[in-house]
């Protein structure tokens, strides 16, 4: 007949999801490792719950929230925006580079458009030109705003919002 080998420590260990080391420690502070039960039993009544990593209750504070990468489509948008540009400047047409620019502008992620990007007057006119259109068509002639008052800058950002989407072809005419 066969005798049981007594189990090793280390398969106690993994019987209870312990490495090695932390046996070690359980065994110096007098766990029994003559078998997973009474190594069981010593652990529910020596340790506490709260110094199991896996039953620590979790923090109450919220964790802080991750900076935001840079996209790497801004500089992109812009450095399309200058070539089109300088295109324009030479008397050259952009309309072949309309969608290309579009779709460089409607990648740029909202949190990365401010108003510190440069963005061209003339290329601008380009990409929204066929909403300008539509809006003069139903302008009513009234003056929202005398052009000599500031426009507030809430509204002036709602308003740059507004133009930057119709530029990126994020808001088209009907």
């Amino acid at each position: 007949m066969q005798q049981n080998k007594p189990l090793s420590q280390n398969a106690i260990g993994r019987a209870l999801g312990l490495s090695s080391a932390s046996m070690t420690k359980c065994k110096h502070m007098g766990m029994p490792v003559h078998s997973v039960d009474a190594a069981r039993a010593w652990r529910e009544h020596n340790i506490a719950p709260t110094m199991h990593k896996y039953l620590k209750p979790s923090p109450t504070t919220q964790p802080r929230p991750k900076a935001r990468q840079p996209s790497g489509a801004l500089p992109h948008a812009l450095a399309l925006m200058g070539i089109a540009a300088a295109a324009l400047e030479a008397g050259q047409c952009i309309t072949a580079m309309v969608p290309t620019l579009r779709a460089a502008m409607h990648a740029v992620p909202e949190h990365e458009r401010d108003d510190t990007m440069l963005l061209h007057v003339e290329v601008m006119d380009v990409l929204v030109a066929d909403v300008a259109k539509v809006m003069t068509e139903y302008d009513d002639g009234e003056d929202r705003y005398n052009p000599g008052d500031p426009m507030p800058d809430d509204e002036a950002d709602e308003m740059g919002r507004f133009w930057y989407r119709v530029a990126a072809g994020e808001i088209r005419p009907a």
